[in-house]
């Protein structure tokens, strides 16, 4: 008997990560099944057991690719897998505390209550989560990314973030075992999902066709050049890539010509002869430029940045990331050396930084990992961004499943803040996310790319804007009135 439970428990933890990996809201309504069946008349001690076997399965599926960019960023897989290891063991205790907690509360023949209960304490550890690993977007898993496959499933976003998301993909995944145990009939569960699809279709026409002003139009640059090419031996070569592409800009005339994070692998100086010869041809069209190069901050240290350039080369912004990866490349404590050997220097936090005014709206800027943030959009939205621009280099994790899941993380954050978001990456995903979660999106390639695409600003509030900790005071009350409302 335990021996089936361990096997439906595996093949929760696989059903769970293909949700994740290929972005499938049905599956993410369904992966929990097996594992949650198991723990049917299963003791604390059987579920804790049940729980570690679910989290070595779906975190050794999920940070598989961490030994193949370890070899990437420092020539040392061995390094990278044992770090595999240490954050499946730190996932494991996530793992064990939520569903240990779910297995001590609940109640039976309480369905709804029940799946309340687990929607809850979902949602309360993976507030607790994302506080602890803010700077470690590796875990930085949510139940609810995978609805973001779906602008139908994505919607109620704008209401409690990626976490309400969760919560429904949890609660309809407890509802199904009750169907599957005669416990709840079947129709039920058929009206909750079609519930939850209705209202989400209801708020994508609602939000659709709000667009304000004149259109905006953004070219994106996308160089897609290898991370680890040596500049010293084939800088050149690369410059001359660059500037062929830049030329090409001139034939798309924009409002704005959108580069890829650190593009100029080296620090901001004023008059830099690369720079200008970058922006010679925006003088034609009046474009200005957002340019991802690094300012320096101190003796090996800088901060990764954005600049907003007017053809003539005045700065009229900068944003620095304010999230720079934890060790990679941040470095580690006391030192100012990264574990990136290509880089060869850590990364500086930036300051908050307001959006950058342009003439057609303030324009919220964040880089690469921040994506994965919340927070960060949506103090962007909050100081008055209008539109949001996403610039990175996936070129590290190029063979993994990062690069699609960061492009998706822009349509929640779009939906978060009903602001488009433009996203360009380094041999990643880049395009346009609508306000309202549609997606236009262009695949990886490896040759130099222009891609335009035109945004409108945005005004609208969201209950997530205003009330970002509303789903963790609600979940909170659920889990209390549960332990202690004898009904």
């Amino acid at each position: 008997m335990f021996v089936r439970r361990i096997l439906l428990t595996i093949l929760s933890g696989i059903l769970a990560i293909t949700a994740l990996f290929h972005l499938l809201p049905w599956l993410a309504a369904t992966a929990l099944v097996p594992l949650l069946y198991s723990f049917n008349k299963a003791s604390i001690t059987q579920t804790l057991q049940l729980s570690s076997i679910f989290a070595v399965s779906f975190g050794l599926c999920f940070f598989s690719w961490i030994p193949i960019s370890a070899e990437l960023f420092n020539g040392n897989w061995i390094s990278g897998l044992f770090v595999l290891l240490i954050f499946t063991l730190v996932l494991s205790i996530y793992f064990l505390l939520v569903f240990g907690l779910y297995k001590y509360l609940e109640k039976p023949k309480a369905i709804f209550k029940n799946a309340l209960l687990l929607g809850a304490i979902v949602v309360f550890f993976d507030y607790i989560k994302d506080a602890l690993f803010v700077t470690m977007p590796w875990f930085d898993f949510h139940f609810g990314n995978a609805l973001a496959g779906s602008k139908y499933t994505i919607q109620l976003a704008e209401l409690g973030g990626v976490y309400i998301l969760s919560f429904f993909a949890v609660f309809i995944n407890v509802l199904i075992v009750e169907a599957i145990q005669g416990n709840l009939a079947v129709n039920r569960v058929l009206v909750a999902l079609l519930l939850f699809v209705g209202i989400n279709a209801g708020l994508h026409v609602y939000r659709s066709h709000q667009e304000e002003g004149k259109e905006i139009k953004i070219n994106l640059l996308t160089e897609n050049i290898d991370p680890r090419i040596k500049w010293e031996e084939e800088g050149n070569k690369v410059v001359g890539q660059l500037l062929a592409l830049n030329q090409k800009a001139v034939s798309y005339p924009a409002d704005v010509n959108v580069w890829t994070e650190t593009v100029v692998p080296w620090t901001y100086m004023v008059n830099d002869d690369f720079v200008n010869e970058i922006l010679k041809p925006s003088q034609q069209s009046n474009s200005l430029t957002l340019l991802g190069i690094n300012t320096q901050a101190a003796t090996n240290q800088v901060f990764d940045s954005a600049y907003l350039l007017n053809p003539k080369g005045a700065v009229l912004g900068r944003y620095d990331k304010n999230y720079p990866l934890a060790i990679i490349e941040t470095g580690l404590e006391n030192t100012q050396v990264s574990l990136n050997q290509n880089r060869g220097i850590s990364v500086a936090k930036g300051k908050e930084t307001d959006p950058i005014t342009t003439p057609w709206g303030k324009m919220g800027v964040y880089i690469c990992n921040e994506a994965s943030l919340p927070k960060v959009a949506r103090k962007l939205v909050a100081s008055g961004a209008s539109f949001l621009v996403n610039i990175s280099n996936d070129g590290w994790f190029a063979n993994s499943f990062i690069p699609k899941q960061h492009f998706y993380y822009n349509r929640l954050r779009a939906v978060e803040n009903r602001r488009y978001v433009v996203a360009n990456s380094n041999l990643g995903y880049k395009g346009i996310v609508s306000a309202n979660g549609d997606i236009k999106m262009y695949l990886p390639t490896k040759e130099s790319e222009l891609t335009q695409v035109t945004v409108w600003k945005q005004s609208a509030n969201t209950l997530y804007g205003l009330w970002p900790l509303g789903m963790f005071i609600l979940s909170g009350i659920i889990i209390i009135n549960h332990k202690y409302n004898k009904k």
